[in-house]
């Protein structure tokens, strides 16, 4: 599948290739579950996807480019011996040179295993009743599969609770394992005798580990000179964070686990602040963070580090003492206070990630935007909950917001908390409705290599403090 032009590409200059084959498959939803060493500057862990494959409707709105995606294993180049690669041990000698492949865009992940997962091992399937005269059953979980991505968008937090759910179930048991490969841009994933997207398996468990030279991530020192991770994805997306479609016509959701040191603080884009837990094996701090929104997987952000809350001009006085009486190595209980972080023993992880025992009978913790328009827009878009199809979130001028900053720099940014109420406003009087319910603002070093917030190296003398 690689060729030499793709092996000598440069993600500052040119191009990305875009290597998943959108047009035969597409993931829905990504269950990410993470743990950020950042003495190691690496993230391990491992993903699981949810596949449809990609029907007729679909597939007409996604336009191949010269044959981009690869339907099956003989169209696949043989890898060439520059490159760098990762393979099962069945890959070469796999035979079968019609098996589907299903081929995610990726690159710098040491990719350790690929598995089918057994969700039918799930007990308890509340409020989910398979239709199997709508949905054809090709192999064993398929229809409960289909059945999950299919729900209607005002049982949101139910879908997602079963994405949590079969993320934990096993592996299939007594079959031959998925065989699959790396190169540069991509991972490819074969079942041996499947030829066919549509008889492919559904759910998948990919277990991997971010390199410390990986694109997708900036591993560096905060104004502080303590360590922290952010996604700087410009030259290559978030394919260097995860094994991911990155097309951005392959929109999706995704709800995600990760695990980080106590003193830490996990951003991540999603709808709902973030209550840690501690996990008691560990001492780490677990965050969940989800979206119900479709988006491409270029449009995950993360970060993580020894951020500080900014407080609001009320609290700014005795934030500052605190900040002045405060050890270099104290940081974050500002935030873990107010995140009221439970203990493992108190929830499970399908409950931990909605707060709820009950999904059916109590408030959802996002509000419901998917009943009565009530005056407000009618969207054309796919069924999810839509916060522009109601009245009062159209007219939310200003949505809640937060800013976290290096403890050095509390105090100026207190300037960019003030200003964020008139930005916000500004851009809902231009643009109309805010599309998302919350914002985080982090202030982090100068280092962007793109955009607008490049800057030339510093001085040698400055150079010695930010070392690596």
């Amino acid at each position: 599948m690689e060729t030499d032009a793709d092996a000598e590409l440069d993600p500052d200059t040119d191009d990305l290739p875009l290597r998943a084959n959108i047009e035969h498959i597409l993931v829905r939803h990504y269950v990410l579950d993470l743990t950020v060493h950042l003495d190691r500057r690496v993230i391990s862990g491992n993903v699981v996807l949810f596949l449809e494959p990609n029907g007729t409707e679909a597939g007409a709105l996604v336009e191949a480019d010269d044959q981009r995606g690869i339907a099956s294993a003989k169209d696949v180049e043989k890898p060439r011996a520059s490159s760098k690669k990762a393979s099962s041990h069945s890959w070469e000698s796999s035979g079968g040179g019609e098996d589907f492949t299903l081929v995610l865009d990726c690159c710098d992940l040491s990719v350790s295993k690929v598995e089918e997962v057994d969700i039918t091992s799930v007990s308890g399937w509340p409020g989910c009743s398979a239709r199997t005269d709508e949905v054809t059953l090709h192999r064993p979980g398929s229809t409960l599969a289909q059945t999950i991505m299919s729900l209607p968008s005002e049982r949101w937090k139910l879908q997602h609770q079963l994405y949590s759910q079969c993320s934990s179930a096993p592996s299939v048991q007594d079959q031959e394992q998925l065989r699959f490969f790396t190169d540069r841009w991509s991972l490819q994933v074969r079942k041996r005798g499947v030829r066919s997207p549509h008889n492919f398996p559904q759910v998948l468990r990919i277990f991997y580990e971010t390199t410390p030279t990986g694109g997708s991530l900036r591993w560096t020192q905060d104004q502080d000179l303590r360590s922290c991770v952010y996604t700087a994805g410009s030259p290559i997306n978030n394919r260097a964070l995860f094994p991911c479609m990155e097309p951005p016509v392959a929109m999706s959701t995704w709800q995600a686990v990760l695990r980080a040191p106590a003193e830490c603080v996990v951003l991540m884009s999603g709808e709902e602040q973030a209550v840690p837990r501690q996990e008691s094996s560990s001492g780490f701090l677990i965050w969940f963070y989800y979206v119900t929104m479709p988006m491409p997987a270029s449009t995950l952000a993360l970060a993580v580090g020894h951020w500080h809350l900014v407080p609001t001009a009320s609290n700014c006085a005795s934030s500052s003492n605190k900040a002045e009486n405060s050890a270099p190595g104290e940081g974050c209980s500002d935030v873990a206070d107010s995140l009221q972080i439970h203990s493992e023993s108190q929830t499970t992880r399908s409950e931990f990630a909605f707060c709820r025992s009950s999904p059916e009978d109590e408030d959802p913790v996002l509000t419901d935007y998917s009943g009565p328009l009530d005056d407000g827009i009618s969207c054309s878009h796919g069924d999810y909950p839509c916060r522009f199809s109601e009245q009062r979130a159209m007219s939310q001028q200003e949505i809640p917001h937060r800013v976290f900053a290096p403890l050095c720099l509390l105090q100026r940014a207190q300037l960019v908390l003030n200003l964020l109420p008139r930005c916000l406003a500004a851009a809902h009087s231009v643009l109309g409705g805010h599309p998302f319910s919350r914002l985080d603002v982090l202030i982090v070093t100068a280092g962007f290599s793109s955009l607008g917030m490049a800057r030339t190296p510093p001085p040698p003398s400055m150079r010695v403090a930010l070392s690596d």
